[in-house]
């Protein structure tokens, strides 16, 4: 049951990324990339039921970031990677100095 609940996303919104994107990321890509991360998550993160998968608005920030590669000539996975590093880097702010609890 677990298979169908992950695989449809998976096939409806990596159809849609290799649309938007012009085939750079599609179905192949978000297939590997949900199994490679929910495989990390469930032997890291001690919750291995959880799913991991590509979400509406993440399909849409997907399509809005190659848009903007697109538009001022960057390399579409070069900025997807430091966009990565970013965001790794923030929440390891976060987390070093307790953040959620000024939530």
């Amino acid at each position: 049951v677990m298979y169908f609940g992950m695989i449809a996303p998976i096939i409806a919104f990596g159809s849609l990324l290799a649309e938007q994107t012009n085939q750079t990321m599609g179905l192949a890509e978000t297939l590997i990339s949900s199994s490679f991360g929910g495989v990390l998550f469930g032997l890291l993160a001690g919750q291995p039921l959880m799913f991991i998968s590509v979400t509406g608005p993440m399909a849409v920030f997907e399509a809005a970031i190659y848009g903007f590669c697109n538009d001022h000539d960057v390399h579409f996975f070069a900025f997807k990677f430091w966009t990565g590093i970013w965001i790794f880097l923030f929440l390891a702010f976060v987390v070093a100095f307790d953040g959620s609890n000024f939530i």
